[in-house]
């Protein structure tokens, strides 16, 4: 038998093991990015060894070689390890916005499952109760089968209705909890991310319109045998390389407008949503508000039947007292809804 203690233990790391999945994935893009980015920026940073073989300006025999540094390389590799953080930055906001956006709805209904599946428990022992009472009265020639009948519905009804949620919380265990960040501000970082990461992209690009390469070495004359150290310096710069530093200047600015004007952009998203939380809301309130009527009945019921000791009496008290049970579970349960559909649209009240 396990132990209270293992038993806790394996419900954290269950209920855990969503929030470890995602992070898992976004540890191993991240250790990706930055592993194809050091590939290319060991390359780029580290001095390169060269061999010239005659100079005809000088001997067809002279042989130079050495190290060069390309210092427009170097640049380069700098710039493209800072795009693989900055693609790691886009990657694990993009996937917080998403699992946000699409587990709150879920996450709301999970939640209020929780509160109606413990309440429909203690209504179904309830009912079960009920009806090996009016089994015993059927027996005894006390009740009618009508009578009987009415209290075998009542119990199913309530079983169906727990067994539909249990089920339905089996559906909603794998969902991942949203981020406890406000999808704004997810968005607002993903929007950076993105907007970061273009404008290193063509920075990248546009650096090759200079270069400043470094060279040192030795030079050997094998005609006249004599050999002498030396240092260089090669300079290059396009003339375009102003226009195109000055449109990478830009791609960051345009990358920002493009995500706000994209329909399945994460601001677009956000606003789908918090449609939908409006919707649920206001249809949440209704229903409460249908709940809260029955409520208002059931009590009346119990109030005329109350003091009456007729064995209908007290059948009509242990029927209301289940669908009593049953409406103080929804009504608990609707007023949850309510409660956490309002806490995500605060958490994001300057989208609305």
């Amino acid at each position: 038998m396990m132990k209270p203690l293992c038993k806790g233990v394996v419900s954290a790391y269950v209920f855990a093991l969503p929030f470890m999945v995602q992070a898992a994935e976004g540890d191993v893009y991240c250790e990706l990015s930055a592993a194809q980015a050091e590939s290319e920026a060991r390359v780029l940073a580290t001095p390169s060894a060269f061999v010239n073989v005659g100079d005809p300006s000088i001997s067809s025999r002279i042989v130079s070689a050495g190290i060069s540094k390309s210092l427009s390389q170097s640049r380069r590799a700098g710039l493209t390890r800072e795009l693989a953080a900055a693609e790691c930055d886009v990657y694990r906001s993009s996937v917080a916005i998403k699992n946000s956006v699409e587990s709150i709805p879920d996450r709301i209904e999970q939640l209020s499952l929780r509160t109606r599946i413990a309440g429909y428990e203690r209504a179904t022992v309830q009912a079960e109760r009920n009806l090996a009472t009016e089994k015993a009265l059927l027996g005894a020639q006390e009740a009618t089968l009508s009578e009987y009948t009415v209290a075998q519905e009542l119990r199913d009804r309530t079983a169906l209705g727990l067994a539909a949620m249990h089920q339905r919380a089996s559906e909603l265990a794998g969902t991942v909890d949203p981020s406890t960040q406000a999808v704004s501000a997810l968005i607002t970082e993903n929007t950076s991310a993105q907007a970061r990461a273009a404008s290193l992209a063509a920075r990248i690009k546009s650096a090759r319109g200079w270069d400043v390469n470094v060279l040192v070495g030795y030079r050997h004359d094998f005609g006249s045998g004599s050999q002498s150290p030396f240092v260089g310096m090669t300079a290059t710069y396009s003339f375009g390389y102003s226009g195109a530093s000055a449109a990478s200047d830009r791609v960051g600015e345009l990358t920002t407008k493009l995500l706000t004007e994209q329909r399945d952009g994460g601001l677009q998203r956000l606003q789908r949503l918090r449609q939908m939380l409006h919707g649920s809301l206001a249809a949440e309130s209704l229903r409460k508000q249908s709940l809260e009527e029955r409520s208002t009945a059931i009590h009346m019921q119990l109030e005329r039947v109350g003091s009456l000791d007729t064995q209908a009496a007290k059948r009509v008290r242990r029927n209301m007292a289940v669908e009593q049970l049953i409406t103080r579970t929804e009504l608990e349960a609707s007023a949850e809804r309510i409660r956490e559909i309002n806490a995500w649209l605060s958490k994001d009240s300057r989208f609305q």
